[in-house]
């Protein structure tokens, strides 16, 4: 009965001590990679957003034309061109 035990124990032990130390590390790893603390001590996190555009149309001659323009960045992204 005693070996069981002894036995049992240093299986309980190893699987906690490998497990317990593979998922902790992961775990603050992943917290290291994610999460920045501003000065205030507030967690900030980045997210990654489309970019914003919009069409502008305009008669120039009697052509109607389009202008992309991007909100995102504040620039005009294509030339003018027939529709």
């Amino acid at each position: 009965m005693r070996r069981v035990l002894t036995g049992f124990s240093i299986f309980t032990l190893t699987v906690v001590f490998l497990g317990g130390s593979f998922s902790s590390v992961g775990e603050v790893y992943a917290a290291e990679i994610n999460s920045k603390l501003n000065i205030s001590g507030y967690e900030e996190t980045s997210v990654a957003r489309a970019e914003e555009t919009v069409w502008y149309y305009r008669m120039q001659n009697g052509v109607t034309e389009k202008r992309l323009w991007s909100i995102t960045r504040r620039v005009w992204l294509t030339d003018w061109m027939p529709v």
